[in-house]
């Protein structure tokens, strides 16, 4: 124990600046992507995908700005008010 009765800092809290992300040096290429994360990506893009019922059978191959579209019709359809469900409508 330390002074006081206290218990000292873990031993993780001496090394939290080698966790700290450093400045990327310019024209310096970015760090690899861990391998075990470039195998997970394809499965949880299908899963995605499928959680939004959408059914291309390669989400990599669909452009960004597809995705994006798709995700904000989904937005709009989602926020528009249904008539008579808002508390404030007097309906039951």
């Amino acid at each position: 124990m330390g002074e006081g009765g206290t218990l000292p800092h873990p031993p993780i809290a001496r090394h939290t600046t080698r966790l700290r992300r450093q400045p990327e040096r310019r024209g310096a290429a970015p760090p690899a992507r861990p391998a075990w994360l470039a195998h997970l990506h394809p499965a949880l893009d299908r899963a995605v995908w499928a959680a939004y019922g959408w059914g291309d059978p390669d989400p990599a191959a669909v452009a960004e700005d597809a995705i994006l579209a798709r995700l904000l019709a989904l937005n709009g359809a989602r926020s528009e008010p249904k008539r008579g469900t808002h508390p404030a409508s007097g309906a039951e």
